[in-house]
């Protein structure tokens, strides 16, 4: 099953002031939780599309400990 986190950067902070924004930091509000989560999740495909890019136009093959395809 694939993994849906549906929180934006809108949806999120949108309309909040400065001082409602730092509670939710401070408070820990699971909707800034699970964006931030997400927001993890999409720079580690980032990071590792680029690193896959990378080495395709070197010729090298993807270090070992980022090649999670058995190859």
């Amino acid at each position: 099953m694939s993994r849906s986190i549906h929180q934006t950067l809108k949806s999120v902070f949108e309309g909040k002031s400065q001082r409602e924004i730092d509670e939710m930091f401070e408070h820990g509000a699971p909707e800034l939780l699970a964006w931030l989560e997400k927001h993890a999740i999409k720079q580690a495909v980032r990071d590792r599309r680029q690193l896959e890019r990378l080495a395709r136009e070197l010729g090298e093959p993807l270090p070992a400990q980022l090649d999670s395809s058995g190859s």
